[in-house]
């Protein structure tokens, strides 16, 4: 099923995003263009001296490289770690000196 117009709230939102690598430490994705909605995100954090750092990311079904993903509004973060919590959060394997 295709949701041509959301409803209330931000229950269908969409967006997209590039399976690229975005930065130094990250592996290289495969390129892929995808689509993707609220389900489709996880928490995902890396870390510094003081604190976890928590960002949405996509997993690219055609590489498996994790992506962040941009845009996504406030509500649906909230919900993200509200469903998920912290402790199911994926470490990106990036931690700051």
């Amino acid at each position: 099923m295709r949701v041509l117009k959301g409803g209330e709230g931000e229950k269908n939102w969409r967006g997209y995003v590039s399976c690229e690598k975005r930065h130094e430490h990250e592996q290289p994705g495969c390129g892929a263009v995808l689509e993707i909605e609220s389900g489709d995100l996880t928490l995902m954090y890396w870390e510094d001296r003081a604190s976890q750092h928590f960002y949405p990311a996509v997993r690219c079904p055609l590489c498996g490289k994790y992506t962040e993903a941009p845009r996504v509004p406030k509500t649906i973060l909230e919900n993200l770690v509200r469903s998920l919590g912290q402790a199911k959060a994926v470490f990106d394997g990036r931690a700051a000196a």
